[in-house]
């Protein structure tokens, strides 16, 4: 491993660190979600290449971290599920099957009659802000 590769990944770290701090305590993002995605992507892909470089304090290894106050922690009884990072059809695909095995065990807690509401939301953004946000509602 060369030096400018530790360089690298020291940099990497440091932007992540300071994109995260930013999005999640400052709530005033500086950059677009792929460019993150993309800078975090390479940090993975290093420290896959090199695992001595992996550190306890890497964006890779951190789960969490501070909340905004006004939050209130809130425990939920079935589990939250999220997309996370895809980028590929084998990932679409995995992801696919987790959330198919996590509905069997979701079904298992619920009531035998429930009724299902969803509530989607999609932003389009520009120029790192919000243009428009619209909600569907299906019962």
């Amino acid at each position: 491993m060369e030096a400018k590769t530790l360089e690298e990944v020291k940099d990497l770290r440091a932007q992540l660190n300071k994109w995260s701090h930013e999005y999640y305590v400052l709530d005033r993002p500086t950059v677009e979600d792929h460019v993150y995605d993309a800078t975090y992507q390479r940090l993975v892909e290093l420290e896959t290449k090199y695992p001595e470089l992996i550190t306890d304090d890497s964006p890779t290894r951190r789960v969490g971290g501070q909340v905004l106050s006004g939050f209130e922690k809130v425990e939920h009884e079935i589990p939250m599920l999220s997309l996370g990072d895809v980028f590929s059809k084998a990932e679409l695909a995995e992801f696919k099957a987790k959330l198919e095995e996590n509905v069997k065990t979701i079904q298992n807690l619920l009531p035998k009659k429930c009724k299902f509401m969803a509530v989607v939301k999609a932003n389009a953004y520009g120029h790192g802000d919000v243009e428009t946000a619209a909600f569907l509602n299906k019962i």
